[in-house]
């Protein structure tokens, strides 16, 4: 494999990675359930998705020829400067962002009820016990990044033009979520991670994007808000947050069309 060509992939063989890696999820929590029942479902449950990513992730570094250092970050410029340009407009559109998505979901909810299925699913993700916050601030921000932008939008890249690819790789991103809620926060998530990806060839400014989302998303419970009745207060969250939104993605255009990072 030369170095123009490591790592391709074209769809079927990014959702092949994908599947493989829900498929291992469930042979490790099966196999954990035998070697350690006294371990907690939810713990288990963590342990199998971060062992699952990382030997799915592992496999195509390998089948790449692909390194960790290329891995995280493919660019000669330093991650001092990517920081110094990225760090503001990320913040802005991530923790803004985390906001925009609660009002999106609020809004898909009067469309599709929950089941009560997906009630326990969202609470269990965000009732701050020490499984979720692994999973939703440590396993999500760095093994999602690393499989779904730094292996399979790398080796879509290579395989597509770049609008494609990043379509492709968010498409794959909502779709491993496994419902419709999660699903079209992530197809977002996905196209701006992506962009900028593509643009900077490094997971830093993705992962501090995903972690500061998901961090909000956690911490933020708009049921307050609600209960209160103010629908000036409501809105005025709602286009606060957008605004930083906006703000941030005009920021981070200026910055990357640019090429400054």
């Amino acid at each position: 494999m030369t170095e123009q060509d490591d790592g391709v992939l074209d769809i079927w063989q990014a959702a092949l990675s994908v599947a493989v890696s829900y498929g291992l999820a469930t042979l490790y929590f099966a196999v954990l359930q035998v070697l350690c029942p006294q371990v907690g479902g939810r713990a288990m449950g963590v342990t199998a998705q971060l062992l699952s990513y990382g030997t799915i992730i592992a496999f195509l570094m390998s089948r790449g020829g692909i390194g960790y250092r290329r891995l995280l970050h493919d660019t000669r410029t330093p991650a001092r400067t990517v920081a110094a340009y990225l760090l503001v407009p990320v913040l802005l559109v991530a923790g803004g962002g985390a906001f925009v998505a609660a009002d999106v979901v609020n809004m898909l909810e009067t469309l599709l009820p929950m089941s009560d299925g997906n009630r326990a699913l969202f609470a269990s993700m965000l009732d701050g016990s020490p499984e979720a916050l692994a999973a939703t601030l440590a396993v999500a921000p760095w093994a999602e990044e690393m499989l779904f932008r730094g292996l399979i939008l790398r080796g879509l890249l290579k395989y597509y033009q770049p609008g494609p690819a990043i379509f492709l790789s968010a498409l794959l991103f909502a779709l491993a979520h496994l419902n419709v809620y999660q699903g079209c926060v992530a197809m977002l998530v996905g196209l701006v991670c992506g962009w900028m990806y593509w643009r900077t060839r490094t997971l830093l400014p993705c992962v501090l994007a995903h972690f500061t989302f998901n961090a909000v998303a956690m911490f933020y419970d708009p049921a307050p808000l609600r209960e209160a009745g103010s629908r000036a207060l409501q809105a005025a969250t709602s286009y606060t947050a957008l605004a930083a939104v906006l703000i941030g993605l005009g920021l981070l255009y200026r910055i990357l069309e640019r090429r400054k990072v």
